[in-house]
């Protein structure tokens, strides 16, 4: 496929991921695509393998693109994917902030590839 339909994507950096804001704007984008947990590992492989861009992580630096078992380990469930969903009590924010980079990096990839106007 041309890179003129796939742009090159960029890939977040983990001071990016760390930054409240990005991370609370990824947190809900993740959230509001309604995904039961276990669709979300077919979905990032399906990613993974059908996008026709290229991914980089810097101009230049091409990412070496992972196996979606490899970045969420024995985790078949996505269990993680549960934890780092739940809210808080006001609904508006996370219980917890996951400190997982490879895998927030897929679900920004995702959302930035698929949902571009949820990214913002």
């Amino acid at each position: 496929m041309s890179t003129t339909l796939h742009p090159v994507i960029y890939l977040v950096t983990n001071w990016q991921l760390q930054d409240r804001n990005y991370y609370l704007r990824l947190w809900r984008a993740v959230r509001n695509l309604n995904y039961s947990r276990r669709q979300w590992r077919e979905k990032l492989s399906d990613m993974l393998r059908d996008y026709g861009g290229a991914i980089q992580y810097a101009p230049g630096v091409p990412y070496r693109t992972p196996l979606v078992d490899d970045v969420f380990g024995n985790d078949e469930g996505m269990r993680w994917l549960s934890y780092y969903l739940k809210a808080d009590t006001t609904d508006r924010q996370p219980m917890i902030k996951s400190r997982s980079f490879d895998r927030l990096r897929l679900l920004d990839l995702y959302v930035r590839i698929y949902h571009p106007d949820r990214s913002r």
